[in-house]
């Protein structure tokens, strides 16, 4: 038997996660599953912590726990540890060591990938700002620890601030108008998310400006979006929402006896809009993303064709 807290249906990345994680038990692994207790906090960290601890009275084999805080949940992580029940910790980071792995997007590198490329753009010179999703999540801050080392290196970069969008277009595009309001000069803008990066060009477009170098990631909304509109100055990097499928792997390996490593970040690299859209197949919806691991004679069981 398998718990399994997760951040719910909070948005597409979340949903592209939990499909892969019902791949990965129904299909994948469905002669090694008994049973899967499933928890979604909605977004919300304080249920999160309820919904551990009832999981904890289960007599689950192990805990897939992506968590929402990277603070709140280390003493519930630690007593399911103490417990003997196998932590896989997925999705976002936590502040402590006492699980068996870790499986997650290299974020910072994300992060790092991200200001880089958007500071050369500019040539070293120019403003920007920063987008990220939640504030607290160690999914958010990894990628914004791997931002502000790499703006450090550009002194004539001025960084503007950081707002978070909490992955949503209307947030983002509100905190983007303000800023702009201000700063109609905004040349580059980090942002980890399609859903915020949507909100950036809506705001831009209201302005009558000109769009930005912008960071996006992988989900077939926004590139979309930038094939109609003829958007270039971009580059995307995997969302990550497949890190789900590689901790199922993982655990499973783990529950046969196999050695695993404690963390396993996924590597990241740089991908053009043109390369992201090739790897989409044809009519798939706008909650697709490019890098799923889901394999093809499946994914329309979870991604039906328009």
């Amino acid at each position: 038997m398998i718990g399994v807290a997760y951040e719910g249906p909070t948005n597409d990345w979340a949903a592209s996660l939990m499909n892969h994680l019902k791949y990965s038990f129904d299909i994948k692994y469905a002669d090694q599953v008994k049973e899967v207790y499933y928890e979604s906090a909605d977004g919300d960290a304080t249920k999160q912590l309820g919904q551990v601890e009832n999981l904890l009275t289960k007599g689950i084999d192990a805990l897939m726990l992506q968590p929402l805080s990277e603070t709140a949940m280390v003493p519930l992580v630690e007593r399911a540890y103490d417990m003997g029940i196998p932590v896989i910790i997925f999705g976002s980071s936590i502040q402590t060591d006492k699980y068996v792995t870790y499986v997650d997007r290299d974020n910072y590198k994300v992060g790092n990938l991200y200001a880089t490329w958007v500071c050369e753009q500019l040539g070293g010179e120019g403003k920007v700002v920063t987008i990220m999703g939640e504030p607290g999540s160690g999914y958010s801050e990894d990628v914004l620890r791997g931002v502000n080392d790499a703006l450090a290196k550009f002194p004539n970069i001025k960084n503007l601030g950081t707002e978070y969008g909490e992955y949503s277009g209307a947030v983002t595009k509100q905190k983007m108008e303000t800023f702009l309001s201000a700063n109609p000069d905004i040349k580059g803008v980090i942002v980890d998310g399609a859903l915020m990066a949507m909100g950036v060009l809506e705001a831009y477009d209201d302005a009558g400006l000109e769009y930005p170098y912008m960071t996006v990631d992988d989900l077939n909304l926004f590139q979309k979006k930038a094939r109609e509109v003829g958007y270039t100055d971009y580059i995307s990097v995997p969302g990550g929402s497949e890190a789900a499928a590689v901790a199922a792997d993982l655990l499973f390996k783990y529950l046969a006896g196999e050695e695993i490593p404690q963390k396993y970040l996924m590597d990241v690299r740089i991908m053009s809009g043109e390369e992201v859209q090739a790897m989409i197949p044809e009519g798939m919806p706008d909650s697709y993303w490019g890098m799923c691991l889901i394999p093809e004679e499946h994914i329309e069981l979870y991604y039906p064709k328009e």
